[in-house]
Protein backbone atom coordinates (compact mmCIF):
# COMPACT_ATOMS: atom_id res chain seq x y z
CA UNK A 1 0.00 0.00 0.00
CA UNK A 2 1.08 3.42 -0.73
CA UNK A 3 4.26 2.05 -2.45
CA UNK A 4 4.52 4.87 -5.09
CA UNK A 5 4.53 7.34 -2.88
CA UNK A 6 7.01 6.18 -0.59
CA UNK A 7 9.25 5.62 -3.61
CA UNK A 8 8.36 9.81 -4.60
CA UNK A 9 9.21 10.71 -0.75
CA UNK A 10 12.02 8.93 -0.49
CA UNK A 11 13.52 9.41 -3.64
CA UNK A 12 13.14 13.47 -3.48
CA UNK A 13 14.72 13.03 0.42
CA UNK A 14 17.90 11.33 -1.33
CA UNK A 15 18.43 13.55 -3.79
CA UNK A 16 18.31 16.75 -1.34
CA UNK A 17 20.50 15.10 1.08
CA UNK A 18 23.11 14.53 -1.32
CA UNK A 19 23.18 18.45 -1.64
CA UNK A 20 24.05 18.60 2.08
CA UNK A 21 27.35 17.49 0.79
CA UNK A 22 28.58 21.16 -0.84
CA UNK A 23 31.00 19.63 -3.33
CA UNK A 24 28.08 17.55 -4.50
CA UNK A 25 26.38 20.83 -4.31
CA UNK A 26 28.47 22.81 -5.89
CA UNK A 27 28.55 19.90 -9.14
CA UNK A 28 25.59 20.21 -9.25
CA UNK A 29 24.47 23.99 -9.45
CA UNK A 30 27.55 23.52 -12.55
CA UNK A 31 25.55 21.00 -14.08
CA UNK A 32 22.11 22.85 -14.04
CA UNK A 33 20.78 22.50 -17.63
CA UNK A 34 20.52 25.84 -19.35
CA UNK A 35 16.73 25.92 -19.95
CA UNK A 36 16.67 25.54 -15.83
CA UNK A 37 18.89 28.33 -15.30
CA UNK A 38 16.86 30.69 -17.56
CA UNK A 39 14.07 29.53 -15.89
CA UNK A 40 15.26 30.17 -12.73
CA UNK A 41 16.76 33.65 -13.61
CA UNK A 42 13.05 34.61 -15.39
CA UNK A 43 11.55 33.96 -11.57
CA UNK A 44 14.52 35.62 -9.49
CA UNK A 45 14.58 38.62 -11.84
CA UNK A 46 11.91 40.09 -8.85
CA UNK A 47 14.77 41.10 -7.02
CA UNK A 48 16.06 43.98 -9.43
CA UNK A 49 12.46 45.45 -8.40
CA UNK A 50 11.59 44.06 -4.64
CA UNK A 51 15.12 44.27 -2.88
CA UNK A 52 16.22 41.22 -0.61
CA UNK A 53 19.57 40.40 0.11
CA UNK A 54 19.54 36.40 -0.30
CA UNK A 55 17.64 36.62 -3.85
CA UNK A 56 20.26 39.16 -4.61
CA UNK A 57 23.28 36.40 -3.59
CA UNK A 58 20.71 33.87 -5.48
CA UNK A 59 20.13 35.85 -9.15
CA UNK A 60 24.12 37.06 -9.20
CA UNK A 61 25.10 33.10 -9.41
CA UNK A 62 22.31 32.28 -11.80
CA UNK A 63 23.49 34.99 -13.53
CA UNK A 64 27.23 33.80 -13.52
CA UNK A 65 25.95 30.23 -14.69
CA UNK A 66 24.31 31.68 -17.57
CA UNK A 67 27.37 33.33 -18.84
CA UNK A 68 29.46 30.43 -18.64
CA UNK A 69 32.12 31.50 -16.62
CA UNK A 70 34.29 29.01 -14.89
CA UNK A 71 33.03 26.55 -12.76
CA UNK A 72 31.31 28.36 -9.55
CA UNK A 73 33.48 27.75 -6.22
CA UNK A 74 31.87 28.71 -2.87
CA UNK A 75 34.60 31.23 -2.70
CA UNK A 76 33.01 32.74 -5.71
CA UNK A 77 29.49 32.74 -3.89
CA UNK A 78 31.93 34.08 -0.35
CA UNK A 79 32.62 37.00 -2.96
CA UNK A 80 29.34 37.75 -3.99
CA UNK A 81 28.04 38.03 -0.41
CA UNK A 82 30.74 40.04 0.69
CA UNK A 83 30.17 42.65 -2.30
CA UNK A 84 26.44 42.88 -0.75
CA UNK A 85 27.07 43.30 2.85
CA UNK A 86 29.92 45.79 2.25
CA UNK A 87 26.80 47.59 0.07
CA UNK A 88 29.08 47.67 -2.59
CA UNK A 89 26.45 49.51 -5.44
CA UNK A 90 28.71 49.27 -8.04
CA UNK A 91 29.26 45.73 -8.57
CA UNK A 92 25.73 45.61 -9.04
CA UNK A 93 24.60 48.64 -11.06
CA UNK A 94 24.09 46.50 -14.08
CA UNK A 95 20.74 45.32 -12.75
CA UNK A 96 19.30 48.76 -12.12
CA UNK A 97 18.95 51.88 -10.21
CA UNK A 98 16.18 50.75 -8.43
CA UNK A 99 17.98 47.44 -7.17
CA UNK A 100 21.24 49.06 -6.01
CA UNK A 101 19.47 52.06 -4.26
CA UNK A 102 17.86 48.66 -2.40
CA UNK A 103 20.70 47.31 -2.02
CA UNK A 104 22.16 50.89 -0.43
CA UNK A 105 19.38 51.49 1.67
CA UNK A 106 19.26 47.98 3.49
CA UNK A 107 19.59 48.13 7.16
CA UNK A 108 20.12 45.15 8.41
CA UNK A 109 24.02 45.13 9.31
CA UNK A 110 24.17 41.27 8.89
CA UNK A 111 21.87 40.28 6.25
CA UNK A 112 23.06 36.68 6.04
CA UNK A 113 23.59 35.87 9.83
CA UNK A 114 20.84 33.15 9.43
CA UNK A 115 22.14 31.65 6.73
CA UNK A 116 25.81 30.73 7.80
CA UNK A 117 27.25 27.71 8.87
CA UNK A 118 30.46 27.98 10.88
CA UNK A 119 33.02 30.80 9.24
CA UNK A 120 30.99 30.10 5.75
CA UNK A 121 27.55 30.32 4.11
CA UNK A 122 25.22 27.04 4.66
CA UNK A 123 24.73 26.23 1.07
CA UNK A 124 22.45 23.76 1.30
CA UNK A 125 19.88 26.64 2.59
CA UNK A 126 20.86 29.36 0.11
CA UNK A 127 20.63 26.57 -3.11
CA UNK A 128 17.95 24.25 -2.05
CA UNK A 129 15.21 26.06 -3.69
CA UNK A 130 17.40 25.55 -7.46
CA UNK A 131 16.72 21.85 -6.77
CA UNK A 132 13.47 21.64 -5.54
CA UNK A 133 11.39 23.86 -7.64
CA UNK A 134 7.28 23.67 -8.22
CA UNK A 135 6.79 20.41 -9.88
CA UNK A 136 8.78 18.56 -7.37
CA UNK A 137 7.34 19.99 -4.16
CA UNK A 138 3.87 19.77 -5.91
CA UNK A 139 4.28 15.67 -6.32
CA UNK A 140 5.99 15.83 -3.18
CA UNK A 141 2.55 17.72 -1.76
CA UNK A 142 0.22 15.11 -4.02
CA UNK A 143 1.80 12.11 -2.29
CA UNK A 144 1.53 13.35 1.28
CA UNK A 145 -1.84 14.00 1.35
CA UNK A 146 -2.65 10.87 -0.26
CA UNK A 147 -1.01 9.07 2.49
CA UNK A 148 -2.37 11.55 5.00
CA UNK A 149 -6.38 10.07 3.31
CA UNK A 150 -5.08 6.58 3.91
CA UNK A 151 -3.97 7.09 7.20
CA UNK A 152 -6.94 8.79 8.30
CA UNK A 153 -8.76 5.31 6.69
CA UNK A 154 -6.71 3.09 8.57
CA UNK A 155 -6.90 5.10 11.45
CA UNK A 156 -10.67 4.92 11.84
CA UNK A 157 -10.07 9.50 12.14
CA UNK A 158 -11.77 10.41 9.31
CA UNK A 159 -12.61 14.20 10.87
CA UNK A 160 -8.82 14.58 11.97
CA UNK A 161 -7.08 17.34 10.68
CA UNK A 162 -4.10 16.49 8.79
CA UNK A 163 -1.07 18.84 8.85
CA UNK A 164 2.05 18.37 6.03
CA UNK A 165 5.70 19.68 6.40
CA UNK A 166 7.15 19.11 2.86
CA UNK A 167 11.16 19.47 1.89
CA UNK A 168 11.04 23.35 2.00
CA UNK A 169 11.41 22.67 5.54
CA UNK A 170 11.09 25.02 8.69
CA UNK A 171 11.54 28.91 7.46
CA UNK A 172 12.44 27.92 4.04
CA UNK A 173 15.74 27.25 5.28
CA UNK A 174 14.83 23.01 2.63
CA UNK A 175 14.99 20.18 4.54
CA UNK A 176 15.80 16.36 3.75
CA UNK A 177 12.75 14.59 5.07
CA UNK A 178 9.15 15.23 5.12
CA UNK A 179 6.15 15.02 7.59
CA UNK A 180 2.30 14.58 7.78
CA UNK A 181 0.41 14.44 11.15
CA UNK A 182 -2.91 14.48 12.71
CA UNK A 183 -4.80 16.15 15.26
CA UNK A 184 -8.08 16.29 16.40
CA UNK A 185 -10.60 18.76 14.81
CA UNK A 186 -11.14 20.42 18.37
CA UNK A 187 -7.91 21.79 18.67
CA UNK A 188 -6.74 25.18 16.97
CA UNK A 189 -3.62 23.74 15.41
CA UNK A 190 -1.17 20.87 15.76
CA UNK A 191 1.22 23.13 18.11
CA UNK A 192 -1.31 22.93 20.79
CA UNK A 193 -2.28 19.15 20.13
CA UNK A 194 -0.60 15.81 20.54
CA UNK A 195 -0.09 14.15 17.01
CA UNK A 196 0.13 11.08 15.10
CA UNK A 197 2.37 11.43 12.99
CA UNK A 198 4.96 10.11 9.89
CA UNK A 199 8.50 11.53 9.07
CA UNK A 200 9.78 9.95 5.83
CA UNK A 201 13.20 10.57 4.83
CA UNK A 202 15.58 8.58 2.65
CA UNK A 203 16.22 5.74 5.09
CA UNK A 204 12.78 5.03 5.88
CA UNK A 205 9.65 6.11 8.25
CA UNK A 206 9.43 7.56 12.15
CA UNK A 207 6.00 7.01 12.95
CA UNK A 208 4.57 7.74 16.30
CA UNK A 209 2.98 9.99 19.39
CA UNK A 210 4.65 13.40 19.51
CA UNK A 211 3.16 16.23 21.27
CA UNK A 212 2.78 19.69 19.68
CA UNK A 213 5.76 22.24 20.92
CA UNK A 214 3.25 24.46 22.67
CA UNK A 215 2.08 21.60 25.24
CA UNK A 216 4.31 22.64 28.23
CA UNK A 217 2.96 19.59 30.82
CA UNK A 218 2.39 15.36 29.93
CA UNK A 219 4.13 15.68 26.99
CA UNK A 220 4.34 12.36 25.04
CA UNK A 221 7.12 10.65 22.49
CA UNK A 222 6.52 7.34 20.98
CA UNK A 223 8.44 6.80 18.14
CA UNK A 224 9.45 4.01 15.95
CA UNK A 225 11.09 3.53 12.75
CA UNK A 226 9.74 1.15 9.80
CA UNK A 227 10.50 0.65 6.18
CA UNK A 228 6.66 0.51 4.64
CA UNK A 229 3.48 2.37 5.60
CA UNK A 230 1.42 -0.46 6.57
CA UNK A 231 3.62 -1.38 9.42
CA UNK A 232 3.98 2.52 10.16
CA UNK A 233 -0.06 2.81 10.36
CA UNK A 234 -0.23 -0.54 12.38
CA UNK A 235 1.61 0.89 14.84
CA UNK A 236 -0.03 4.17 14.88
CA UNK A 237 -3.07 2.26 15.55
CA UNK A 238 -1.60 0.75 18.73
CA UNK A 239 -1.69 4.53 20.10
CA UNK A 240 -4.64 5.62 19.03
CA UNK A 241 -6.05 5.40 22.11
CA UNK A 242 -3.42 7.05 24.46
CA UNK A 243 -3.38 9.56 21.35
CA UNK A 244 -7.14 10.50 21.99
CA UNK A 245 -6.99 10.83 25.85
CA UNK A 246 -4.05 12.92 26.05
CA UNK A 247 -5.73 15.53 23.85
CA UNK A 248 -8.94 14.85 25.86
CA UNK A 249 -6.93 15.80 29.14
CA UNK A 250 -4.99 19.02 27.71
CA UNK A 251 -5.65 22.24 29.22
CA UNK A 252 -9.21 24.41 28.72
CA UNK A 253 -7.15 26.82 26.51
CA UNK A 254 -5.44 24.18 24.19
CA UNK A 255 -9.35 22.60 23.92
CA UNK A 256 -11.24 25.67 22.21
CA UNK A 257 -12.55 24.89 19.30
CA UNK A 258 -11.05 25.66 15.68
CA UNK A 259 -12.75 28.73 15.01
CA UNK A 260 -14.52 28.49 11.46
CA UNK A 261 -12.51 30.09 8.41
CA UNK A 262 -12.96 32.57 7.27
CA UNK A 263 -12.59 33.83 11.18
CA UNK A 264 -15.26 35.03 12.89
CA UNK A 265 -14.10 38.48 14.73
CA UNK A 266 -15.50 40.89 16.82
CA UNK A 267 -17.99 43.13 15.18
CA UNK A 268 -21.59 43.47 15.68
CA UNK A 269 -23.70 39.64 16.04
CA UNK A 270 -24.83 38.25 13.08
CA UNK A 271 -21.93 40.76 11.33
CA UNK A 272 -18.83 39.03 11.62
CA UNK A 273 -16.25 40.47 10.02
CA UNK A 274 -13.05 38.03 8.36
CA UNK A 275 -9.83 38.09 9.97
CA UNK A 276 -7.13 38.96 7.84
CA UNK A 277 -3.89 37.59 9.30
CA UNK A 278 -2.75 34.55 8.40
CA UNK A 279 -3.76 31.27 10.52
CA UNK A 280 -0.34 31.19 11.68
CA UNK A 281 0.06 34.27 13.21
CA UNK A 282 -3.60 33.02 14.98
CA UNK A 283 -2.30 30.27 15.79
CA UNK A 284 1.19 31.86 17.36
CA UNK A 285 -0.94 33.97 19.12
CA UNK A 286 -2.71 31.37 20.89
CA UNK A 287 -0.03 29.13 21.90
CA UNK A 288 1.76 32.21 23.36
CA UNK A 289 -1.28 33.30 25.29
CA UNK A 290 -1.24 29.31 26.76
CA UNK A 291 2.17 29.65 28.19
CA UNK A 292 2.66 32.98 29.26
CA UNK A 293 -1.07 34.28 29.80
CA UNK A 294 0.66 38.00 28.32
CA UNK A 295 0.64 38.80 24.81
CA UNK A 296 1.12 42.08 23.07
CA UNK A 297 0.29 42.30 19.76
CA UNK A 298 2.11 44.54 17.82
CA UNK A 299 2.17 46.75 14.81
CA UNK A 300 2.28 49.75 12.13
CA UNK A 301 -0.91 51.63 12.25
CA UNK A 302 -4.35 50.24 10.18
CA UNK A 303 -3.13 46.88 10.36
CA UNK A 304 -6.13 45.92 12.67
CA UNK A 305 -4.49 45.10 16.26
CA UNK A 306 -7.08 45.85 18.40
CA UNK A 307 -9.56 43.86 15.93
CA UNK A 308 -7.37 40.64 16.22
CA UNK A 309 -7.23 41.48 20.20
CA UNK A 310 -10.91 40.84 20.50
CA UNK A 311 -11.23 38.12 18.03
CA UNK A 312 -8.75 36.14 19.72
CA UNK A 313 -10.19 37.44 22.80
CA UNK A 314 -13.90 35.71 21.24
CA UNK A 315 -11.81 32.49 20.60
CA UNK A 316 -10.10 31.90 24.28
CA UNK A 317 -14.16 32.83 25.34
CA UNK A 318 -15.78 30.50 23.34
CA UNK A 319 -17.54 33.40 22.20
CA UNK A 320 -18.33 37.12 22.84
CA UNK A 321 -19.00 37.62 26.71
CA UNK A 322 -18.99 40.95 27.49
CA UNK A 323 -18.98 39.76 31.53
CA UNK A 324 -15.48 37.88 30.97
CA UNK A 325 -13.55 40.57 28.83
CA UNK A 326 -12.86 44.13 30.08
CA UNK A 327 -11.05 46.84 27.75
CA UNK A 328 -8.86 50.01 28.94
CA UNK A 329 -6.81 52.02 27.07
CA UNK A 330 -3.78 53.42 28.74
CA UNK A 331 -2.74 56.92 28.56
CA UNK A 332 0.03 59.44 29.63
CA UNK A 333 -2.64 60.51 32.85
CA UNK A 334 -3.34 56.94 33.83
CA UNK A 335 -2.39 55.41 36.80
CA UNK A 336 -2.13 52.61 39.42
CA UNK A 337 -5.00 54.04 41.39
CA UNK A 338 -6.88 54.09 38.26
CA UNK A 339 -6.12 50.86 37.28
CA UNK A 340 -5.58 48.73 40.46
CA UNK A 341 -6.47 50.61 43.43
CA UNK A 342 -6.67 53.92 45.24
CA UNK A 343 -8.43 56.31 46.68
CA UNK A 344 -10.66 58.58 45.22
CA UNK A 345 -12.89 61.22 46.24
CA UNK A 346 -16.61 60.23 47.61
CA UNK A 347 -18.60 62.66 46.80
CA UNK A 348 -18.76 64.57 50.67
CA UNK A 349 -15.52 65.68 51.09
CA UNK A 350 -13.42 63.02 51.49
CA UNK A 351 -12.14 60.24 50.16
CA UNK A 352 -12.66 56.20 49.89
CA UNK A 353 -10.51 53.55 48.90
CA UNK A 354 -11.90 52.02 45.76
CA UNK A 355 -10.87 49.19 43.30
CA UNK A 356 -10.22 49.65 39.90
CA UNK A 357 -10.75 47.66 36.40
CA UNK A 358 -8.09 45.37 36.74
CA UNK A 359 -8.54 44.76 40.30
CA UNK A 360 -12.22 43.80 40.18
CA UNK A 361 -11.61 41.73 37.28
CA UNK A 362 -9.61 39.41 39.14
CA UNK A 363 -11.79 39.28 41.63
CA UNK A 364 -14.61 37.94 39.58
CA UNK A 365 -12.12 35.72 37.19
CA UNK A 366 -10.99 34.45 41.42
CA UNK A 367 -14.92 33.32 41.84
CA UNK A 368 -14.94 31.43 38.31
CA UNK A 369 -11.79 29.38 38.06
CA UNK A 370 -12.97 27.16 35.61
CA UNK A 371 -14.09 30.40 32.91
CA UNK A 372 -11.41 31.87 30.75
CA UNK A 373 -11.58 35.90 31.10
CA UNK A 374 -9.69 38.56 29.18
CA UNK A 375 -8.49 41.70 29.92
CA UNK A 376 -7.79 43.93 27.01
CA UNK A 377 -5.32 46.88 27.21
CA UNK A 378 -5.48 49.26 23.48
CA UNK A 379 -2.45 51.29 23.34
CA UNK A 380 -0.43 49.44 26.19
CA UNK A 381 2.60 51.79 25.80
CA UNK A 382 1.12 55.26 25.91
CA UNK A 383 0.95 54.74 29.81
CA UNK A 384 3.89 54.92 32.35
CA UNK A 385 3.96 51.09 32.53
CA UNK A 386 5.87 50.75 35.60
CA UNK A 387 3.95 53.12 37.62
CA UNK A 388 0.58 51.89 36.04
CA UNK A 389 1.57 48.38 37.28
CA UNK A 390 3.17 48.69 40.57
CA UNK A 391 3.80 45.13 42.34
CA UNK A 392 1.61 43.69 39.68
CA UNK A 393 4.59 42.87 37.98
CA UNK A 394 5.51 39.69 39.85
CA UNK A 395 2.30 38.60 39.80
CA UNK A 396 1.58 38.59 35.98
CA UNK A 397 4.32 36.28 35.75
CA UNK A 398 2.85 32.73 34.15
CA UNK A 399 4.37 30.69 37.10
CA UNK A 400 2.93 33.22 39.83
CA UNK A 401 -0.62 33.26 39.34
CA UNK A 402 -1.89 31.34 42.21
CA UNK A 403 -3.00 32.14 45.95
CA UNK A 404 0.89 31.08 46.88
CA UNK A 405 2.12 34.67 45.69
CA UNK A 406 -0.24 37.08 47.11
CA UNK A 407 0.84 40.49 47.79
CA UNK A 408 -0.50 43.05 49.49
CA UNK A 409 -1.48 46.30 47.75
CA UNK A 410 0.00 49.20 48.08
CA UNK A 411 -3.54 50.57 49.54
CA UNK A 412 -4.71 48.07 51.39
CA UNK A 413 -3.33 44.86 53.19
CA UNK A 414 -5.39 42.59 51.67
CA UNK A 415 -3.45 39.44 49.77
CA UNK A 416 -4.36 40.05 45.92
CA UNK A 417 -2.88 37.60 43.22
CA UNK A 418 -3.73 37.33 39.89
CA UNK A 419 -5.51 34.04 38.61
CA UNK A 420 -4.39 31.62 36.34
CA UNK A 421 -7.57 32.07 33.83
CA UNK A 422 -6.89 35.90 32.98
CA UNK A 423 -5.56 36.37 29.90
CA UNK A 424 -4.01 39.99 29.20
CA UNK A 425 -3.50 41.45 25.54
CA UNK A 426 -2.10 44.53 25.06
CA UNK A 427 -1.92 46.04 21.64
CA UNK A 428 1.10 48.19 20.93
CA UNK A 429 1.65 51.10 18.11
CA UNK A 430 5.12 50.37 16.60
CA UNK A 431 5.49 53.22 13.97
CA UNK A 432 4.65 56.21 16.88
CA UNK A 433 8.00 57.47 17.73
CA UNK A 434 6.80 59.86 20.54
CA UNK A 435 6.22 56.56 22.30
CA UNK A 436 9.06 55.06 24.79
CA UNK A 437 9.74 51.47 24.38
CA UNK A 438 8.46 48.93 26.32
CA UNK A 439 10.07 48.32 30.04
CA UNK A 440 12.39 45.65 29.63
CA UNK A 441 11.20 43.81 32.92
CA UNK A 442 7.86 43.92 31.75
CA UNK A 443 9.05 42.79 28.25
CA UNK A 444 10.36 39.91 30.00
CA UNK A 445 6.60 38.88 31.28
CA UNK A 446 4.78 39.78 27.94
CA UNK A 447 4.77 37.49 24.11
CA UNK A 448 4.95 39.71 21.00
CA UNK A 449 3.63 39.18 17.89
CA UNK A 450 3.63 40.87 14.88
CA UNK A 451 0.97 42.08 12.73
CA UNK A 452 1.51 42.86 9.62
CA UNK A 453 -0.35 44.73 6.74
CA UNK A 454 -2.30 42.42 4.60
CA UNK A 455 -2.46 43.42 0.98
CA UNK A 456 -3.13 39.94 -0.03
CA UNK A 457 -5.99 37.85 -1.84
CA UNK A 458 -8.20 37.85 1.54
CA UNK A 459 -8.07 41.74 1.05
CA UNK A 460 -8.61 41.21 -2.54
CA UNK A 461 -11.79 38.24 -1.86
CA UNK A 462 -13.04 40.68 1.04
CA UNK A 463 -13.37 43.52 -0.86
CA UNK A 464 -14.72 42.22 -4.08
CA UNK A 465 -17.27 40.90 -1.52
CA UNK A 466 -18.69 44.65 -0.66
CA UNK A 467 -18.56 45.75 -4.51
CA UNK A 468 -15.07 46.78 -5.14
CA UNK A 469 -13.66 45.64 -8.89
CA UNK A 470 -10.85 43.58 -8.97
CA UNK A 471 -9.06 45.53 -11.48
CA UNK A 472 -9.10 48.23 -8.71
CA UNK A 473 -7.88 46.69 -6.04
CA UNK A 474 -5.11 44.51 -8.02
CA UNK A 475 -3.74 48.56 -8.68
CA UNK A 476 -4.29 49.04 -4.94
CA UNK A 477 -2.68 45.95 -3.36
CA UNK A 478 0.32 46.62 -6.17
CA UNK A 479 0.76 50.24 -4.69
CA UNK A 480 0.74 49.32 -1.18
CA UNK A 481 2.71 46.90 -1.14
CA UNK A 482 5.63 48.84 -3.42
CA UNK A 483 4.98 51.70 -0.21
CA UNK A 484 5.67 49.16 2.28
CA UNK A 485 8.79 47.68 0.19
CA UNK A 486 10.17 51.31 0.02
CA UNK A 487 9.16 51.94 3.81
CA UNK A 488 11.02 48.51 4.85
CA UNK A 489 14.28 49.49 3.14
CA UNK A 490 14.03 53.08 4.12
CA UNK A 491 17.25 53.08 6.85
CA UNK A 492 15.19 55.81 9.13
CA UNK A 493 12.08 53.80 8.96
CA UNK A 494 11.67 50.23 8.68
CA UNK A 495 9.04 47.25 8.68
CA UNK A 496 7.37 49.04 11.96
CA UNK A 497 6.35 51.89 9.66
CA UNK A 498 4.14 50.25 6.80
CA UNK A 499 0.91 51.23 6.23
CA UNK A 500 -1.82 48.92 6.89
CA UNK A 501 -5.06 47.19 5.38
CA UNK A 502 -8.00 48.88 7.58
CA UNK A 503 -7.98 52.21 6.01
CA UNK A 504 -9.95 50.15 3.25
CA UNK A 505 -12.23 47.92 5.14
CA UNK A 506 -15.52 50.10 4.28
CA UNK A 507 -15.38 50.96 0.92
CA UNK A 508 -17.85 53.00 -1.09
CA UNK A 509 -18.62 51.38 -4.50
CA UNK A 510 -20.73 53.70 -5.78
CA UNK A 511 -18.05 56.65 -4.96
CA UNK A 512 -14.95 54.62 -5.58
CA UNK A 513 -12.31 57.06 -7.00
CA UNK A 514 -13.87 60.10 -4.06
CA UNK A 515 -13.62 57.41 -1.23
CA UNK A 516 -10.29 56.19 -1.68
CA UNK A 517 -8.82 59.81 -2.75
CA UNK A 518 -10.34 60.99 0.57
CA UNK A 519 -8.54 58.07 2.60
CA UNK A 520 -5.28 58.98 1.10
CA UNK A 521 -5.37 62.82 1.26
CA UNK A 522 -6.84 63.22 4.67
CA UNK A 523 -5.88 60.03 5.93
CA UNK A 524 -2.40 58.58 4.59
CA UNK A 525 -0.97 61.64 3.14
CA UNK A 526 -0.10 63.25 6.37
CA UNK A 527 1.43 60.13 7.62
CA UNK A 528 3.82 60.10 5.06
CA UNK A 529 4.64 63.67 5.25
CA UNK A 530 5.58 62.52 9.42
CA UNK A 531 7.34 60.17 8.42
CA UNK A 532 9.29 61.65 5.82
CA UNK A 533 9.41 65.24 7.56
CA UNK A 534 12.97 66.01 6.95
CA UNK A 535 12.13 64.57 3.00
CA UNK A 536 8.83 66.50 2.10
CA UNK A 537 9.64 65.71 -1.91
CA UNK A 538 9.87 62.30 -1.35
CA UNK A 539 6.28 62.17 0.60
CA UNK A 540 4.92 63.82 -2.39
CA UNK A 541 6.35 61.88 -4.54
CA UNK A 542 5.09 58.70 -2.86
CA UNK A 543 1.53 60.59 -2.50
CA UNK A 544 0.92 60.91 -6.12
CA UNK A 545 1.89 57.17 -6.51
CA UNK A 546 -0.95 56.34 -4.38
CA UNK A 547 -3.26 58.93 -5.90
CA UNK A 548 -2.24 57.41 -9.78
CA UNK A 549 -4.20 53.74 -8.36
CA UNK A 550 -7.33 56.25 -9.54
CA UNK A 551 -6.28 58.60 -12.07
CA UNK A 552 -4.90 61.35 -9.35
CA UNK A 553 -1.68 62.86 -9.43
Amino acid sequence: MLEAQLQTLQETARSLRELEDDAVLFARLNALPRADVQALLAEYQRVEQQFSPVNLLRYEVLNQLEEGRPPLTPADVELIRHEIEERNVAFFEKYGSRLTEGLARYAKREPFRAWRRGSGLAYFKLFHPFFYRKETAQRVLTALREVGEQMREVLALPTHRLHIGDFTGSHRYGATDCWLALFPPDKPNHRLAHQLFCRVSAAGIHAGLLSGWAIERDRQQIVEFFAEFDAAFAFLKTLTERYQAANDSLEVLTAVAEPPAPYEAAGTPGSPEPVLQSEETIADALAALRYKRNLILQGPPGVGKTFLAQHLAEILLGGRDERRMRTVQFHQSYAYEDFVQGYRPDGRGGFRLKNGPFHDFCQLAQRQPKQAFVFLIDEINRGNLSKIFGELLLLLEADKRSAAFSVPLTYSETPFFIPPNVYVIGTMNTADRSLALVDYALRRRFAFVNVQPEFGDKTIGLLQARGVPEEFLNRLTAAFRALNEIIRQDPSLSASFCVGHSYFMHPDPAELSTWYRRIISLEIAPLLHEYWFDDPDKAEGEIKKLLAVVGYS
